[in-house]
Formats: C-alpha cells, sequence, structure tokens
C-alpha cells in the first residue's frame, strides 16, 4: 500500500505537523505500507523540522491568480502519483482536498481520496471541498457530526484518534500547585489565553504557572497579566521544539496542565501530557477534549470561557485536591497508544481499499 498526505506548508510548528509525522512514521514501520508527502508551498515562512526522515516532496508556486495556482499545484501532484504510484492520498484541509481531486484526474489512474481535516470542518475555508474525498477519516466525533452535515455518507467516515507515545510517568509531585500551559500564544483567538489569566486573578494561596509558547499576542498577554495583578505568578518562556523535555530541565514537576481553547480539533498536548500520568484541565470546547478527559479519574472539563468554573478546579488543586495517581491518569489513555492507533488506522485503511496490511 503506497499512500501520500496532501497539505500546505504548515506555518510554524504545532499539533498537526507533529501527529502527522508521527502517523506516517507509523505507516512506514508496518509490513507492505509506503508514505510520503506531498506539500503546497505558496511562499509561506516556515519550519521543516518535522518532516526530518520523513520522504517528502515540496512544490511552490507563487503565481498571482489561485485558480492557476492550484493547477500548478495538481499538475506537480500528477507527476509526482505517475513516479511513485500510489494506492491512497490523504489530504489534511480543504483546498488540497481540490487540488488532490484534480491531480488525480490528471494522472488518469484509479487513486482514493481520503479527507484527514485536523480542526472542525464547518469553520474552515469552503469545506464543501471536502465532499470531493471518496472517504474521511475523522479525529474525533465531533468532526465525523460535521463531515456528515456537509453531506459525508455515514459508512464513508471512520473515526480515528489521533496517536500518542507511551511515555514514562511523572511521578513526583510538585510541593506547591504548579500549572502548565503548552501552545500558542492567543489572547482571544483559539486558545484564549484571556481566560487562563482571568481565572488566575482569582486565585488565592501558593500557586505558579509556566506558559511554554509563542505567538502573536504575547505581549497582549503579558500586559494582561499584570492588569490582573498576576505576573509575579508567571514565567513565559519561549517556544520549545521539545517541550517535554524543556519542563523536565527548567520547570521540574507539575500539577496539571491547562487548555483554555475556543475549538480544537484533538488536542495533542492532553494526550502528551496524559501520557505522563499529569493531571489536566480544559475547556470542554468543540472538539475533542469531551473524548479524552475522563472527569475525576485523568482531569476535569470546564465550559468554554467560564472564569470562574475553570478557577475553581485550579484552587481544588492549590487547596490540595488528591489526585489520580499518575499510573491511573496514563491508563486512561490506552487506546490512543501508538500501537493500538495503527492498528485501528490500518484496518480502516484495507477496508477503504481492499488491501491488506498489517503491522510488523
Amino acid at each position: 500500500m503506497r499512500i501520500v498526505f496532501t497539505m500546505d506548508v504548515p506555518v510554524g510548528y504545532g499539533g498537526m505537523e507533529r501527529v502527522t509525522s508521527r502517523v506516517i512514521r507509523l505507516l512506514n514501520s508496518a509490513d507492505g505500507v509506503e508514505a510520503s508527502v506531498f506539500l503546497f508551498d505558496e511562499g509561506e515562512e516556515q519550519d521543516r523540522q518535522w518532516l526530518n526522515g520523513i520522504p517528502y516532496k515540496i512544490h511552490k508556486s507563487l503565481i498571482g491568480n489561485h485558480k492557476l495556482r492550484r493547477i500548478a499545484h495538481a499538475s506537480a501532484l500528477a507527476r509526482y502519483i505517475a513516479k511513485v504510484k500510489p494506492d491512497i492520498i490523504i489530504t489534511l484541509n480543504t483546498i488540497p482536498c481540490l487540488i488532490s481531486r484534480l491531480a488525480i484526474r490528471f494522472s488518469l489512474r484509479n487513486i482514493k481520496l481520503l479527507s484527514w481535516i485536523h480542526l472542525p470542518p464547518l469553520d474552515r475555508y469552503r469545506p464543501y471541498y471536502l465532499m470531493k474525498a471518496d472517504y474521511h477519516l475523522a479525529i474525533s466525533n465531533e468532526i465525523r457530526r460535521q463531515l456528515m452535515e456537509l453531506g459525508a455518507a455515514e459508512n464513508d467516515i471512520a473515526t480515528v484518534f489521533n496517536p500518542v507515545a507511551h511515555s514514562d510517568a511523572w511521578t513526583e509531585k510538585a510541593p506547591s500547585a504548579r500549572f502548565i500551559y503548552i501552545g500558542r500564544v492567543h489572547f482571544e483567538d483559539q486558545k484564549r489565553l484571556k481566560d487562563l489569566l482571568s481565572a488566575c486573578a482569582l486565585l488565592n494561596g501558593e500557586w505558579h504557572l509556566d506558559v511554554i509558547g509563542d505567538g502573536p499576542d504575547r505581549e497582549q498577554c503579558q500586559a494582561y497579566a499584570v492588569a490582573c495583578g498576576v505576573s509575579q505568578n508567571i514565567t513565559w518562556h519561549r517556544w520549545q521544539r521539545d517541550p517535554w523535555q524543556y519542563v523536565r530541565e527548567n520547570v521540574g514537576n507539575v500539577s496539571a496542565l491547562l487548555l483554555t481553547s475556543a475549538h480544537e480539533g484533538f488536542p495533542l498536548i492532553l494526550l502528551e501530557a496524559l501520557s505522563r500520568g499529569i493531571w489536566c484541565i480544559s475547556s470542554d470546547c468543540v472538539s475533542g477534549p469531551g473524548e479524552i478527559i475522563q472527569p475525576g479519574l485523568n482531569g476535569e472539563l470546564f465550559p468554554p470561557r467560564d472564569t470562574t468554573a475553570l478557577a475553581r478546579k485550579m484552587q481544588e488543586i492549590i487547596d490540595g485536591r488528591q489526585l489520580s495517581s499518575p499510573a491511573v491518569i496514563q491508563e486512561s489513555v490506552v487506546r490512543f497508544y501508538e500501537e493500538n492507533y495503527l492498528a485501528h488506522l490500518l484496518s480502516v485503511l484495507n477496508a477503504f481499499t481492499g488491501n491488506v496490511v498489517r503491522q510488523k
């Protein structure tokens, strides 16, 4: 089974890139699978470290007319198809889905096209382009529901949650309440650090927050922390290529990871924390956290933008709430571990294409 993933060259280095890299590596570890990625570059700045060790091809086009630019991308992809002869193309967004369908037509080959979108599709640009795919991989049940709303048949969608590597548990307890946030720094955009900082202003007792990441609203968030009177309790770290190693070496043991997003796809950062036995407190946003967090077992959920509810759950930790053991938290996400993920993904791809490919 030969598989080509198609996507726009991503700006930055986030969860989607890490998941894509991990999935391609997993697929290439299976007997009889060759997976690569074809990227459409339109001149954006990019970090290509996530492509290390992965077969890839980048086609760059700066044609001003978007229709002609897409035709140029499709022609280049058709040439790549003629070279690698894939059985499946898996595309990660709406425009890449349109381009991939056009490339398949140019190639005159019978290739199955699957969509694999990483954010709720109804909010994407021209989401109906996803209906040009034959089948769909949904990374959450909410994304599955939205694909059906767009017109996809139920039998043409498979829910395949994102994978996470099994990690050693962090068994040491932080001496006082220590919270971490890892991700892009948005004030009122997707990640909504404004809500996190507003909740911090409601806390009493000894606590500390480490923010690991960068983004366009960093200075605005820092100024808001000062206005809220909590800046002395917060350390602002920059973006880190390996944030978990950085946390181990520079932060130490933590009490909980926090996520205050307005929306997600299937947040990898929650899985990464839980796989290390770390309690998570997350907004119950669309989509993903409600399918990962089991309240009272591995973390807690709060209504999006409800800063009082978030502060209450943080305050419980400050006040000494007894949390589940790291081993119990790790066990709660066993179905997302890579070995289980790969078996499920291969069974889905086999069903969609009629192939028989197994793990090594």
